[in-house]
């Protein structure tokens, strides 16, 4: 009976400790600085289901080792990368995503359809995440001061 009792307490406490590695910490002094961070929506000019974010990100400084991975922002989850001309900047533009849903009688027609992702993080209109790479680990920082700027609609 109470080895019973001993193995649920350590079955408990190797469940606790797995949870706990899940756990994302941010970051608060990363290898960078951010110069400046905005985000714009856009959409096209004819179609206004056609829209989504633009995101850029300008680093006022960061370490030659730094590997800048992924963002996140609102529901969004992408790669995000930099520009050519100024290495120092980065931009992901982001499309929403108007997913048709397959209602079907076949069941494998209609298995085809795709979940929604829920979102890792739960963010402010002005915040966004960044996953980057660091002395061999992946790191996370939040970005807490995105400015809007204003919309723009491109032509088709």
């Amino acid at each position: 009976n109470s080895i019973f009792v001993v193995w649920c307490c350590l079955l408990l406490i190797g469940c606790k400790s797995q949870q706990q590695k899940n756990v994302i910490v941010f970051e608060e002094n990363p290898p960078f600085t951010i110069a400046e961070a905005q985000f714009q929506r856009w959409t096209t000019g004819k179609d206004v289901r056609e829209a989504g974010w633009n995101l850029y990100v300008t680093f006022d400084h960061i370490e030659p080792t730094v590997a800048i991975k992924e963002i996140f922002f609102k529901d969004f989850r992408s790669d995000i990368k930099n520009s050519t001309k100024f290495p120092n900047r980065y931009m992901v533009k982001l499309t929403d995503e108007k997913s048709d849903f397959v209602m079907h009688s076949d069941p494998l027609k209609e298995a085809a359809n795709t979940p929604p992702r829920k979102p890792i993080f739960q963010l402010e209109a002005t915040e966004a995440v960044i996953k980057y790479r660091f002395q061999s680990e992946e790191k996370y920082y939040k970005i807490t001061d995105l400015k809007q700027k204003n919309a723009i609609s491109y032509p088709r």
